[in-house]
């Protein structure tokens, strides 16, 4: 998997990748019209702790992804994770995963986070097979008040705590 920088002339295909209203709101938040207007990804974008990313799988686009990047609270969020339609069941969402988490560590920041909606079963199981563990029920309703919809949290562990 190449990761490599958001280029806005990908914003028309990668906005048709939800295929569903449901996958829209899914990926890009309640508030999002499906289909979603490619001019999203520039307000998203306007935002400097957004860092966008695009996975290339010979030389195809087949994933999009952004590093939410705080340098105050010192964490990451991976947000709006996205694998082509076609490209989805194969491991290139683990190893577009794998990836951002490799650019991430240039930061310097260990704490990794991400949130993944309850019934999106298979980004989780990708998830942890990332590294990415739930956190605790408490620590979750924390994170989640102030949300529109409740979130899975997971949060990677470094390396060395991975068995």
């Amino acid at each position: 998997m190449e990761l490599v920088l958001f280029q806005n002339s990908d914003a028309a295909e990668i906005a048709a990748w939800p295929l569903t209203a449901e996958e829209c709101a899914a990926w890009a938040g309640q508030r999002a019209r499906f289909p979603l207007d490619p001019d999203q990804f520039r307000i998203w974008h306007a935002d400097m702790q957004v860092h966008p990313f695009t996975g290339l799988e010979a030389d195809q686009l087949v994933a999009y992804g952004e590093l939410w990047v705080d340098v105050t609270e010192q964490e990451i969020e991976l947000a709006r994770i996205l694998v082509k339609p076609d490209c989805r069941g194969k491991g290139l969402g683990q190893a577009f995963v794998a990836a951002l988490i490799k650019v991430a560590s240039v930061y310097g920041i260990d704490d990794l986070f991400l949130r993944v909606l309850p019934r999106n079963t298979a980004a989780i199981y990708c998830y942890e097979k990332c590294g990415f563990i739930r956190l605790d029920r408490a620590t979750q309703n924390a994170f989640n008040q102030g949300q529109p919809i409740e979130y899975v949290w997971m949060k990677r562990e470094p390396p060395d705590t991975i068995y």
